[in-house]
């Protein structure tokens, strides 16, 4: 048979990444076609007319079914095998597609051995089908071709010995051999002998001889021999006859026929290759292969299927083939009754594929996916049983499964952290602002000790966060590293000046080394080493009661642009066991259980730091010896540049002078607390502010100054979490507008992954909260120009301040009056949105004030209420200890403040007054200017400003030059 063609198959799916994944799986040993819907992949199938065609279901139009329907009522395609790809696995998607002819199932996600295998086993299908056809019709053509010749021997008047011997052959014998007449084969035996192939004459001559010298009749002649053509090819012929004998049984004369049946030996001979094909395909096949006859009896098996259930030989399969599944199904049928009811459904489909639970010679459970597909053998419907071993299979599914719900462990961890990174920086951030406004103005030494003990406080509780944070990001692959050019001894100095207060309180000395590297700068992450050296001096000093805290820094090697450094922190405190160094760098880990209680921390530092220290490439090492002290070192290879060329700036650690500016600033947040500390703060350095309470109304206000033609904004400063437009959606719209102002994100979520988010949508850089007003300055110079700077002098800088404290107080007071109805309202209307919002923002207030226990129940509420319904655990006693807490915080606040937070009675204002005040008012709204705040007590008293007054405290000034406009121009009353 002449070679078969390189077989096709069409792959069809809407998304083009699978197909390019299946055609790169199967273009070596196929034609691959490709349809992404499906009227092209009807088209292409009746053009190209592939062997298979690989069909997704769920498509766009014309699903996968609807497709298949159609292929199989068109005559030119309806015998192309289709195998369905998709991740519809139910029996009810399985029952739809074996209605339809389906010829197998590839289930998503598939794997590149899956696909090979089940496209190689319709393939060979399909060889299998194909070859049995071409016998089919070679049989058929030597049939209809079949002519007998006869032939005659006269015994009597011959010699059968003789080669003279006298035989008698019929034209059609002539005509077989290719002789036209008796000349060219005459009737002798000789004529005959000669043209016997070398390998059948003394065989043929033995067994007609045999039959006729057997005076009993009992060795008949029937034999097949080949004959040498006229052409010198070689055919096959069958030979029988008869010998008529005398009453003796002497023979007297022999007669028959013989057959050309050279087509018929060589469909035999090819039948006999084809079988041996098929068995060596059968034994090489690494898919278990079973063929059972119409009553589930073993016809033959492959090895696979041996080496599947462990056996050693034949014999114990056959002997054992009931115990190879256990006694129940998974589905908890028995499994005698399930397997007889499948085989029958497929021996009367044609085909069906199902999972089944085999078990191993020694008893292993096996789960396995078998198809049954119906064949033709020797003329019968028989089934073939491949079974594949899913073990494999299914353990890759598990860890699939295992990395999913890791990933999404790992996710809900990340929300979390951001979650409680926005929950606490928050309400920090006003805390540590306010303690630093306060301490600037305070006078009274005492008053100055409790605001330094609350901002030590609050930065403590910030480290904490930052190691919270910090080693999630190293757990989940986030930390980030910086490489820009620094001086090590300006990091180095930094240190020492941080540390060396906790020194003298504790009376140590510290003992600084440090090699310098002249006339370079390494490139690297300062912040990082600052972070990693800092926390192994507070270690040692927070550990050491007298003695030295020796710091030393080594140049070991400089040279081909980099430089390696030896680091060293050594104390002479209480030291560690070997068994406590073995443990000192797990997390939450520290020396024993009394350290925390006797110094505190949190066991995070050294985790973080070796880390960090491996993230630079290097290793952190400890020795120590109990009520000796302890060595930390470790050493860390930077590239260097030369000094001279480095242009990025200063990158020292010392602190800012206070920066003069003259921009437009405009703040975004939702939280009138917040929205006051930051503009007081911008306020005390000359920029002039502008307040919105959500991303909406910041859209609307960059857009109205392009609409006016006035100058954009210098800076934006964008809280995140806010009521109608967040954040990230409003800097984006501001991004879009193309009005050049940066936009800073002023958020306390700080996670790596979502400052790529902030990046992406317009937000170059972040000011977390909470923060100094060190770092206010620092982001403000990033983007700002200062017309001239200071040194921070608090003398000059105390003053207002507690008036600030006050009108946020008082402000407390006058915005939560109605907080409690509002929420009983909010939730009796089944506003559940509404009443989250009043909640969060009550907890961030009530945080800033510094009221913890108003703050944490609020917090509670806010949590109860997050998920849009009302939970059942919102009692009535919970409500009432919310209004209890808030009604003392109210009173409370309203004896600390003492009229301030009264009505005040005012004498009648003159219309002459109101006049003054109003051309008093105009010039400082026009040029943005914060102090017309001062003003608000004389515009209260003027009848009808009191959304004049709304507007000046959330330092919208122009909603309030607006509003002012319609004031002066209203008719007296």
């Amino acid at each position: 048979m002449s070679k078969i063609k390189k077989n096709s198959v069409l792959v069809v799916d809407d998304d083009s990444n699978n197909i390019a994944v299946i055609t790169n799986i199967l273009k070596t040993d196929y034609i691959v076609y490709a349809a992404k819907d499906g009227q092209s992949a009807i088209d292409a199938a009746k053009e190209f007319l592939p062997d298979i065609i690989l069909l997704d279901i769920i498509m766009p139009d014309m699903d996968g079914y609807a497709v298949m329907a159609e292929l199989k009522n068109s005559e030119k395609t309806q015998d192309i095998p289709i195998i369905l790809i998709t991740g519809l696995s139910s029996a009810k998607d399985e029952e739809k597609g074996l209605n339809l002819g389906v010829a197998d199932y590839i289930v998503k996600p598939f794997s590149p051995a899956i696909i090979k295998l089940r496209v190689g086993n319709q393939m060979k299908l399909i060889e299998q089908f194909r070859s049995n056809e071409y016998d089919i019709m070679k049989y058929k053509l030597s049939n209809d071709a079949l002519k007998i010749a006869l032939w005659d021997l006269d015994i009597v008047n011959g010699d059968p010995r003789n080669p003279s011997s006298k035989f008698t052959w019929s034209q059609e014998f002539r005509d077989a051999l290719g002789f036209s007449d008796e000349n060219d084969f005459p009737n002798t035996s000789e004529a005959l002998t000669e043209r016997f192939h070398p390998e059948d004459g003394e065989r043929t001559i033995t067994a007609f001889m045999g039959h006729l010298m057997d005076y009993t009749e009992k060795t008949p002649y029937d034999t097949e021999y080949r004959l040498k053509m006229k052409s010198g090819e070689y055919r096959y012929f069958h030979a029988f006859g008869t010998a008529q004998r005398d009453c003796a049984g002497i023979p007297l004369r022999m007669a028959g026929a013989v057959i050309d049946i050279t087509e018929k030996k060589l469909m035999e001979e090819k039948a006999h290759e084809d079988e041996e094909r098929m068995r060596l395909m059968l034994e090489t096949m690494p898919l278990a292969c079973r063929l059972f006859s119409r009553d589930g009896k073993v016809i033959d098996y492959n090895k696979a299927i041996i080496n599947l259930f462990g056996l050693t030989d034949q014999e114990e399969y056959l002997g054992e083939f009931n115990y190879f599944s256990p006694d129940f199904q998974p589905c908890g049928r028995q499994s005698l009754d399930l397997r007889n009811e499948l085989f029958n459904k497929g021996l009367e489909d044609g085909y069906l594929r199902f999972e089944w639970l085999h078990k191993k010679f020694d008893g292993e459970p096996l789960p396995c996916e078998v198809t049954l597909t119906r064949v033709k053998y020797k003329g019968e419907d028989i089934i073939a049983a491949y079974t594949r071993d899913l073990r494999e299979q299914k353990a890759i599914i598990e860890e699939i499964r295992k990395a999913e719900i890791a990933e999404e462990s790992s996710k809900t961890k990340s929300r979390f952290l951001a979650t409680m990174s926005h929950e606490i920086r928050t309400p920090m951030n006003s805390i540590m602002g306010f303690a630093e406004l306060a301490m600037e103005q305070a006078t009274d030494p005492q008053i100055k000790e409790y605001l330094g003990k609350i901002t030590d406080s609050t930065k403590w509780l910030l480290g904490i966060i930052n190691d919270i944070l910090d080693i999630s990001k190293i757990e989940a692959g986030k930390m980030e590293l910086e490489n820009v050019p620094f001086n090590l001894q300006d990091v180095i100095l930094r240190c020492q000046s941080v540390i060396l207060p906790n020194l003298k309180e504790k009376g140590l000395e510290l003992r600084l080394y440090m090699e310098p590297i002249v006339d370079k700068k390494l490139l690297g992450d300062p912040i990082r080493l600052y972070q990693i050296i800092m926390n192994l001096l507070s270690n040692a000093v927070k550990f050491t009661s007298t003695g030295t805290v020796k710091l030393s820094s080594l140049v070991k090697n400089l040279d081909n642009g980099k430089a390696t450094l030896y680091f060293e922190v050594k104390d002479s405190g209480i030291g560690m066991s070997d068994e406590q160094t073995e443990k000192i760098f797990a997390p939450f880990i520290q020396a024993d259980s009394s350290t925390t209680r006797n110094y505190g921390g949190t066991g995070l530092g050294l985790t973080i730091v070796k880390n960090i220290v491996e993230l630079m490439g290097g290793k952190l090492s400890v020795e120590s010896t109990p009520g000796i002290g302890s060595t930390f070192n470790f050493e860390i290879v930077f590239e260097t540049i030369d000094a001279s060329s480095d242009t990025s700036g200063n990158n020292d650690f010392s602190p800012l002078e206070k920066p003069y500016f003259d921009a437009l600033v405009l703040i975004c947040d939702d939280n009138p607390l917040n929205r006051e500390v930051v503009c007081e703060h911008l306020t005390r350095v000359g920029i002039k502010t502008i307040a919105t309470e959500n991303g909406k109304e910041a859209v609307d206000m960059v857009t109205k100054r392009m609409q006016d033609g006035k100058e954009p904004f210098d800076l934006i400063l964008m809280d995140i979490f806010m009521p109608i437009m967040d954040g990230v959606e409003a800097a984006w719209r501001i991004t879009a507008l193309n009005t050049g102002t940066p936009i800073v994100a002023m958020t306390a979520n700080v996670m790596i992954s979502e400052l790529d988010t902030y990046r992406k949508n317009g937000m170059p850089d972040y000011l977390g909260k909470p923060f100094t007003s060190q770092e206010l300055w620092g982001t403000l110079l990033k983007f700002l120009t200062p017309v001239s700077t200071s040194i921070i002098d608090n003398d000059e800088q105390a003053r207002d301040k507690d008036e600030l404290l006050k009108k946020l107080r008082s402000n407390f007071i006058k915005n939560n009056q109605s907080t409690y109805n509002e929420i009983i309202k909010a939730i009796e209307n089944n506003d559940i949105i509404l009443a989250h919002r009043i909640a969060h923002t009550l907890k961030g207030n009530a945080g800033m004030i510094g009221e913890t226990k108003l703050q944490s129940i609020a917090a509670e509420m806010e949590s109860m209420l997050r998920n849009g319904i009302i939970p059942v655990s919102i009692s009535k006693d919970k409500i009432n200890i919310l209004k209890m807490e808030l009604d003392r915080v109210l009173e409370a606040l309203k004896l600390l403040l003492g009229n301030d937070t009264s009505v005040k009675e005012t004498a009648p204002i003159s219309a002459s007054e109101i006049s003054t005040l109003f051309e008093k008012m105009e010039p400082m709204l026009a040029n943005i200017n914060p102090t017309v705040v001062g003003l608000l007590d004389d515009i209260r008293a003027i009848p009808g400003a009191e959304e004049l007054a709304h507007h000046i405290e959330n330092y919208d000034f122009e909603s309030a030059a607006k509003t002012l406009t319609k004031l002066k121009n209203r008719k007296p009353v």
